[in-house]
């Protein structure tokens, strides 16, 4: 079974979550999603 690690951080957000491992990192904070949703949109809008 894989070593799990929790560890708290100021600079995440409340309900957020940062994923560290080998393979990468995964950034689930709210903001950080959003973001991503909001490039994409206009990235397609750019497109159409």
């Amino acid at each position: 079974m894989p070593k799990i690690k929790l560890q708290s951080d100021h600079t995440v957000e409340i309900g957020g979550c940062i994923m560290e491992s080998s393979l990468g990192t995964v950034d689930a904070q709210l903001k950080t999603q959003f973001a991503k949703v909001a490039e994409k949109l206009h990235r397609a809008r750019i497109t159409v």
